[in-house]
């Protein structure tokens, strides 16, 4: 296990009629095993559904909630004190 590393990357692109939308490239990476990933992740995931004050998961409650619903600024300057590397670039 100390020899892992998680490495995602991911294209977006702009959701308009333009005839060129922007697009930006996303890497994040993770230097541990994909077992402590999961368990890091559902950590801060939980962390912001507690203690964030303008956050979707809060308002909607309960269901099925997404990356998305947690996703502030905090969340993400939490997730790189607890280990993760992420790098945009505007394509």
């Amino acid at each position: 296990m100390a020899k892992y590393r998680i490495e995602y990357r991911g294209v977006a692109e702009a959701d308009d009629d333009s005839e060129n939308p922007k697009k930006v490239f996303l890497r994040l990476t993770y230097e541990k095993d994909p077992y402590t990933c999961t368990g890091t992740l559902m950590v801060q995931i939980a962390m912001s559904i507690l203690f964030g004050e303008d956050i979707e998961a809060k308002k909607l409650g309960c269901g099925m909630l997404t990356a998305a619903t947690v996703a502030t600024p905090e969340f993400y300057r939490n997730l790189d004190r607890a280990g993760f590397h992420i790098e945009t670039k505007l394509l």
